[in-house]
């Protein structure tokens, strides 16, 4: 299992976890992955919470994670279709600073507060993901 996988792995429906373990194997898989974040459909849904469209700020969204047990210094990883973002790790408050709004694929990863956010294609297309 790669270290990507085991960030994404409770965040994904257990039918779909045997396909994106398989991908992300891969420097093409990875890719393929990264490429999907623009429109995922994937994400478990009892974990899934969209964000109304008044809540969609950064300031928002960090608002809303930190009342679930995050803090704006919890470190995350990204994973991104933004080459600048993708890979990258740093304080929630920096990441949701740099991806919301951008409607580009992504996702912040905070494993120690489990806690995720996506960022869709589509404006206004955010979700948190609380496991």
């Amino acid at each position: 299992m790669t270290e990507e996988f085991a960030l994404i792995e409770p965040l994904l429906r257990s039918d779909r976890r045997p396909r994106w373990s398989g991908l992300l194997q891969t420097s093409k898989g990875r890719r393929k992955f990264i490429n999907a974040l623009s429109d995922f459909k994937d994400f478990e849904p009892r974990i899934f919470s969209q964000i109304p469209r008044e809540g969609q700020s950064a300031e928002s969204i960090e608002s809303t994670m930190c009342r679930k047990g995050a803090s704006g210094d919890s470190r995350c990883a990204i994973l991104s279709e933004n080459s600048a973002l993708d890979g990258q790790q740093m304080s929630l408050h920096e990441a949701l600073g740099a991806a919301v709004g951008t409607c580009m694929g992504t996702l912040i990863v905070c494993t120690e507060c489990r806690l995720a956010y996506y960022e869709g294609e589509l404006a206004g297309n955010r979700a948190v993901l609380a496991w």
